[in-house]
């Protein structure tokens, strides 16, 4: 790993002090810290878990050997952090399990503290103050975990699939979403709750902030990292940014959207299953040009785009692999030509419109 300065390292790495399995510990956790930063929790946790693994940590540390960048210290300030990007990520069980080992061992190693009475040295105080830290750090990750399974308890019975579903259901699923931003799994829920109250805006715009997010970690994934890259072979984006809704105030501009050409960067960028909804979403808000440029972009992702065979197939040739695309997207053949008939029976409906027929428009706005 390349080095850089970060503030879960402040101290330099490159004295004698330090054995080289310490210091790759050291640098895998900074380098955890910065893709927690960028939103790549998945991969930070498992950064984690690779320093941890490299620290040593005796059984019985005396106060004289702590140290804020090695052994117990570093070890459990790690765990507190794989446990923050477990959460984020929504690996719950996971978090809820590295918290619980930082709280641990920082417990086991202030309790030793202070049963002796060591001479004190500037550095063995900084232990302390990141053990005090680490346990209030970890604490605080496990009063999370409580409140998001709260916010989902609440609702478990009926949020996500009941037809009386409403805004407190809403209110809820986003409260989880700040606790798990990297949960793939909670925004399609609420991609089914909005659909479910036909607000096709918000599912718009829900889709297009998260593929913006998705460009936080583009260009990342290098070297040891290749592996992880969830958008392997996509093209960097040209149009789509990832700050363009960076602070952005919907009661001010609710209808900030994004461009045809950005459109079809994001579609590319999202999970599978919230892709049908957001295509129909373009339709029904108008933004016809869009939803062309979003068919455009999966059909030729589906083509170019080699994919794993199903469940029980045995071919897995080039070939196989492109036809399992075109199988798996053929669905958006059935939405273009919806947008072609929205288009057509629109315009029928506008004529009567012009022409005083009522009636005759309505009908016709119905079928859109």
């Amino acid at each position: 790993q390349n080095s850089a300065s970060s503030s879960s390292s402040s101290s330099s790495i490159t004295g004698s002090i330090y054995q080289p399995d310490e210091i790759v510990a050291i640098l895998y956790g900074n380098r955890a810290a910065a893709l927690m930063m960028l939103g790549a929790y998945w991969v930070a946790a498992i950064d984690c878990k690779e320093a941890i693994d490299k620290v040593k940590v005796g059984p019985c540390e005396r106060p004289c050997e702590l140290n804020s960048e090695m052994g117990v210290t570093l070890s459990s300030k790690l765990s507190c952090r794989m446990g923050r990007a477990f959460l984020k990520a929504g690996m719950i069980a996971d978090a809820k399990s590295a918290f619980e080992i930082a709280i641990s061992q920082s417990e086991a190693a202030l309790q030793l503290s202070n049963t002796t009475t060591p001479t004190s040295s500037a550095g063995q105080e900084l232990a302390i103050k990141v053990l005090n830290q680490t346990m209030t750090d970890a604490t605080l990750g496990l009063a999370d975990i409580n409140r998001y399974q709260s916010y989902l308890k609440s609702d478990a019975s009926s949020s996500f699939t009941s037809t009386t579903i409403n805004t407190k259901s809403l209110f809820h699923l986003d409260k989880a979403i700040t606790i798990c931003p990297g949960n793939k799994e909670l925004y399609e829920q609420k991609i089914t709750l909005l659909e479910t109250q036909k607000k096709w805006l918000d599912i718009a715009y829900t889709c297009e902030s998260y593929a913006c997010d998705t460009l936080k970690y583009d260009g990342v994934f290098t070297g040891d990292l290749r592996s992880m890259d969830p958008f392997t072979g996509l093209s960097a984006a040209k149009h789509l940014k990832s700050n363009f809704f960076h602070n952005h105030d919907r009661t001010k501009e609710p209808n900030r959207t994004l461009s045809p050409k950005a459109v079809a960067e994001a579609v590319i960028r999202l999970p599978f299953a919230m892709l049908s909804t957001y295509l129909r979403a373009l339709r029904l808000e108008e933004r016809y040009t869009e939803a062309s440029r979003a068919s455009t972009a999966l059909e030729v992702f589906a083509t170019t785009t080699t994919f794993s065979p199903p469940h029980g197939t045995t071919t897995n040739t080039a070939s196989s692999r492109r036809n399992n695309g075109k199988t798996k997207y053929a669905w958006v053949a059935n939405e273009r030509d919806k947008l072609r008939r929205t288009l057509s029976t629109k315009d029928r409906g506008d004529t009567y419109f012009r022409n005083g027929d009522y009636g005759k428009a309505a009908s016709k706005y119905t079928i859109c």
